[in-house]
């Protein structure tokens, strides 16, 4: 099992350079691993070195390109700011490892308050209650001795995950809707004070959804990845007041090998928290 806190945790490799660049190591956790590391984790590394940067305290949204898989083992995370006015910063952020760009995009944060109008149009929560559903391990229990496995990826030993739509077995299902979903319980700590490390946890939420949500619109077998190359988060409120989060995908359009996909992450009290949007790339297996 990983924790968000220690696998993004970021060490200072020297002062701001006259570029205005100020760059940092992190170790990356292999506990974050499906096929590669989950693109939700890399932008989570990336808010939290936006927000060792950035003198405001409350991210308002990340735009990265994913530009090849992250794995376990040292990494090198670069941040400039790209634009600052009075009340937002907007902060470029690089990741390498092992000589390949991982990942590169931008971060916006703002002041944590400001003028402005307020409404909510979001609708209802796509979903009940946590509770209501049942963990992946007492699906699980509930099989017979000649059930299929459950896929073992690490990414899942980190959290309590009470999937809202239930598959027995991937490899004898119909094709239905392109959505899935998942009320997560971040475990050891299911909440953070500082602000980037939250919206690194929902980051992570919003990502992890596109393949789901694509395959179930699909029988098996599934003869192709389709890993995103993008991932784009509005984070419209703050989130460490809700320790259990809800994440959906939707994967409305694949078409000419590209597969677009849209997010959100819900409250226990069903506010809407964020919002995000990316492609994926589909490639035959082999």
């Amino acid at each position: 099992m990983g924790d968000l806190d220690l696998d993004t945790t970021l060490s200072p490799l020297d002062g701001a350079r006259a570029d205005g660049v100020v760059r940092f190591g992190v170790d990356l956790s292999d506990d974050w691993r499906i096929w590669t590391l989950n693109g939700g984790y890399v932008a989570a590394v990336a808010l939290r070195a936006a927000g060792a940067v950035t003198s405001f305290d409350r991210p308002a949204s990340i735009s990265l390109q994913l530009l090849s898989g992250a794995v376990a083992g040292p990494a090198e995370v670069s941040v400039r700011s790209a634009r600052r006015a009075r009340s937002a910063e907007c902060l470029a952020v690089v990741i390498d490892q092992g000589g390949r760009r991982i990942a590169e995009g931008h971060v916006w944060s703002v002041a944590s308050v400001a003028d402005g109008p307020s409404h909510d149009d979001a609708g209802d929560r796509p979903a009940g209650p946590p509770l209501s559903y049942p963990t992946i391990h007492e699906h699980i229990a509930a099989r017979g001795s000649d059930a299929p496995a459950a896929p073992d990826f690490p990414f899942w030993g980190n959290f309590e995950s009470r999937p809202i739509s239930w598959v027995e077995d991937w490899d004898d299902r119909p094709a239905g809707p392109a959505f899935a979903g998942d009320w997560l319980r971040f475990a050891p700590t299911a909440t953070f004070a500082d602000p980037f490390l939250d919206a690194g946890r929902v980051a992570v939420a919003l990502d992890v959804y596109s393949f789901p949500s694509l395959v179930r619109a699909h029988e098996p077998p599934i003869g192709w990845t389709a890993p995103n190359i993008d991932l784009h988060c509005s984070f419209h409120r703050r989130s460490d007041d809700s320790p259990w989060i809800l994440g959906v995908g939707r994967t409305p359009v694949a078409e000419d090998g590209l597969a677009g996909f849209t997010a959100e992450v819900w409250s226990e009290d069903g506010r809407l928290l964020a919002s995000a949007g990316g492609q994926m790339l589909v490639r035959a297996v082999g």
